[in-house]
């Protein structure tokens, strides 16, 4: 009777370690992966959605400066806004410095402003030549705000998922070990009375305990989390 009930109670603590690890594994692959990370934004449209942000911040100084939206159209893409977004998630996972470039925006909007100069036979005064390079600033600062949202929250993901990534890897570690512990303890447990690896994988607990996880796990692949065709196929063979 003792054995039973300390052989239920290390079946239970090893369904408990099992679960720990699905969840590590889970977060290994979501939230740690920068790559799963960027297909989620794909989905969301989300470097479109940066775009018109930005284009919708240029508008509010357009106005100001007498120029006209089209003015702007092409000094920056939706290609140009993807690789700096990936830069600032390259920055947030490999802890690596944190720099985009608006540079290339302001280039871009210099030339524009020269050429319609130029078009319209002007050439600008200092002041005017002043005033130009305060309008190619800001437009480049439009750029970087919506590019980083935020260098504080940015310095925050840093900090969290690199907390987060070293917290999943020794999780990871003690409990695949503590997994394997509870597994030789219930064989050793049940090595008198039966066949301690049958017992393990045969017993209504253990049973219980896989298809429990069976379904977590099942749910997670309609997610696209991960592929379970090997689990759902060892607990259909243990069940029969």
């Amino acid at each position: 009777m003792a054995k039973k009930i300390i052989s239920h109670f290390f079946s239970m603590l090893l369904a408990l370690s099992l679960f720990v690890l699905l969840i590590v594994g889970i977060l290994r692959i979501t939230v740690c992966n920068k790559q799963y990370i960027i297909s989620k934004l794909e989905e969301g449209k989300y470097f479109e959605k940066v775009y018109y942000e930005i284009l919708d911040g240029f508008e509010e100084y357009v106005i100001q400066s007498g120029l006209e939206n089209k003015d702007l159209e092409g000094i920056c893409s939706i290609e140009e806004v993807e690789e700096d977004v990936i830069k600032v998630l390259d920055s947030i996972y490999e802890n690596s410095e944190l720099n985009v470039n608006s540079d290339r925006i302001v280039s871009n909007l210099d030339n524009r402003i020269n050429e319609i100069l130029k078009n319209n036979n002007r050439i600008p005064d200092a002041e005017e030549n002043e005033s130009i390079k305060r309008f190619e600033k800001a437009i480049g600062q439009v750029y970087t705000d919506n590019i980083l949202f935020s260098k504080e929250y940015t310095k925050g993901a840093t900090k969290l998922i690199q907390e987060t990534q070293k917290i999943c890897n020794i999780v990871l570690v003690v409990t695949a070990i503590v997994s394997f512990a509870l597994v030789c303890e219930v064989i050793v447990i049940n090595s008198k009375t039966k066949d301690g690896v049958l017992y393990l994988f045969n017993s209504q607990i253990a049973v219980r305990n896989v298809m429990y996880f069976t379904k977590i796990a099942y749910w997670y692949e309609n997610k696209k989390y991960i592929n379970i065709k090997c689990i759902i196929f060892w607990s259909h063979y243990f069940n029969n």
